[in-house]
């Protein structure tokens, strides 16, 4: 089950770069991230984990915006509003996952691509409204199963493992020994790289790739497992998000 749930992730990320990359830059990427990352592990060992499913979850999600903006369907739009609600469903954390569709072909710092987008929103209103009714009924799943089953609304089951917004382990996630990105997963610089040329070449999803990113490290980051030594963290980073691969 793993697996196919593996294979589908990485069937729909080369449907999402064959537009915009060569059928074998593209096989190239998808090479060296299963191969270069820790992605082979979560894929037919460690499946059970979240890491893998969110990693498919993302490479639909990024299909399905991609294919939303280029013919504005209520499917499309249902289809992201699951998407985005399993993504939180899976981790609570991922619900900025809502920031890829919302962003996509923007940017941030520019206002009138924001007036365009306000535009483009309010046009096609109902699809976004339906859009979110379906996340909202995805993901309040959890929280009715919470409730039926403790009578709590929300159940925090990693105990004193809290987060430290203001002292995130930013170094620690991306270098450390224990359980670094960067350090186990070498070849991902490149992902971060690619920023540069993002922003040498004035690319339009340049601020929204690298505001979600910077969201995403900021996050899992703050996590206070790191204080604990663990190695989640690094997993974390490398599975949950295909955006990277761009």
């Amino acid at each position: 089950g793993s697996l196919i749930i593996a294979f589908i992730g990485l069937y729909y990320l080369r449907k999402s770069l064959l537009p915009f990359f060569s059928d074998k830059v593209t096989a190239f990427s998808l090479l060296i991230l299963v191969l270069g990352s820790n992605y082979l592990n979560y894929a037919a060992i460690d499946g059970a984990m979240t890491h893998n499913n969110l990693f498919t979850l993302y490479s639909v999600l990024i299909f399905l915006t991609i294919k939303f903006y280029k013919d504005p369907k209520l499917q499309y739009a249902l289809g992201i509003g699951a998407i985005v609600g399993l993504c939180a469903l899976t981790r609570p954390t991922e619900i900025i996952s809502f920031l890829i569709p919302l962003l996509w072909n923007l940017n941030i710092f520019n206002w009138r691509d924001l007036k365009s987008r306000f535009k483009f929103i309010k046009k096609y209103s109902r699809f976004f409204i339906f859009s979110i009714i379906c996340c909202l009924i995805i993901g309040s799943s959890q929280l009715i199963y919470w409730k039926y089953a403790s009578g709590e609304w929300l159940v925090y089951s990693y105990q004193d493992h809290g987060f430290s917004w203001l002292s995130p382990y930013i170094f620690e996630g991306l270098f450390s020994y224990k359980s670094g990105w960067i350090t186990y997963s070498p070849v991902m610089i490149f992902s971060l790289i690619g920023f540069m040329f993002l922003l040498r070449r004035k690319d339009i999803n340049f601020s929204s790739f690298f505001l979600f990113a910077s969201l995403f490290i900021y996050i899992n980051f703050s996590w206070d497992v790191w204080w604990y030594g663990s190695a989640l963290g690094q997993r974390t980073m490398v599975q949950s998000y295909p955006i990277f691969i761009f």
